[in-house]
């Protein structure tokens, strides 16, 4: 836990944001260069050797929705690419994988922080604000926060609370040697219990009455109160943990993996069967 606190809080984010931004403006000159950072590292659920997620949004607009990357979001990751390759004080350059969504792989060399850049779309960045969001409401198992960084021209809001929980889930895992149950899995996980125990409304109340803007994809979400839905914030302690801890392990011990769904979305538990009738129609 001190460790995901350290790397959440350290000043390091930033500085590696702001140099990506500053060493790719000369590339897009007359257009905007803001870079968002994500992901464990952010959520303060990383270690020492996770990697940086960051999101790199050009002239204020992302890629119109596609299935597959267009030729624009290749010549991005070229032009990203040589922009690293010609500032190797700065980085190391290590790969381009292509794939659903491309990606430029470098390190960092000051900090020997690996990071991950992407720049097709913005959707892991704005599922991690909706997570980040939910975690304010029920801040169980909550660490420290860290300060709001206070240059906007990186990223307006780095996801600050993080929980006790799922920390120490990703040690439990990987002390398992389960190295396939990746944190995000295990957030949702936290939340979905949450959910059915009636400690926290579905996504899809989160999502309520929004159209979608980027393809079929709902990326924001509303500002809504525990009380709206007659529900109270957990009590933040050492005792109240363990309880939750006790409940997640005997919860998903027991749950039915091969007739139901786990899903937040909905919030409650469906079989495999209703998974189609229930999807939504956009």
């Amino acid at each position: 836990v001190h460790d995901a606190k350290k790397l959440k809080r350290g000043k390091e984010i930033l500085k590696i944001a702001n140099e990506l931004a500053k060493d790719l403006r000369p590339k897009f000159p007359g257009k905007s260069i803001r870079v968002y950072a994500f992901g464990s590292r952010t959520m303060g659920l990383g270690d020492s050797h996770s990697d940086l997620d960051l999101y790199v949004e050009v002239g204020n607009c992302r890629e119109a929705y596609s299935d597959k990357p267009n030729k624009n979001v290749f010549r991005l990751q070229t032009i990203i690419a040589g922009a690293i390759k010609r500032n190797p004080r700065n980085w190391i350059f290590l790969e381009t994988p292509r794939g659903r969504c491309p990606l430029v792989v470098v390190q960092h060399r000051s900090t020997r922080i690996e990071c991950d850049i992407s720049f097709s779309h913005g959707m892991a960045h704005c599922q991690n604000k909706l997570v980040t969001y939910i975690f304010e409401l029920q801040p169980i198992g909550e660490c420290v926060l860290g300060a709001r960084p206070e240059s906007a021209t990186v990223n307006e809001c780095l996801p600050l609370p993080v929980r006790y929980m799922v920390i120490y889930l990703r040690g439990w895992t990987t002390y398992h040697g389960l190295s396939n149950v990746r944190s995000h899995l295990l957030v949702l996980m936290v939340i979905f219990l949450f959910q059915v125990n009636g400690d926290l409304p579905s996504i899809c109340d989160f999502q309520d009455g929004l159209t979608a803007d980027f393809g079929p994809w709902i990326t924001k979400y509303n500002l809504l109160k525990l009380k709206t839905f007659r529900m109270k914030q957990i009590q933040v302690t050492k005792a109240m943990t363990t309880r939750k801890l006790a409940e997640f392990f005997k919860y998903y011990s027991t749950f039915d993996y091969y007739h139901l769904v786990i899903c937040p979305y909905l919030g409650y538990e469906i079989g495999r069967h209703e998974l189609l009738s229930h999807m939504h129609p956009r």
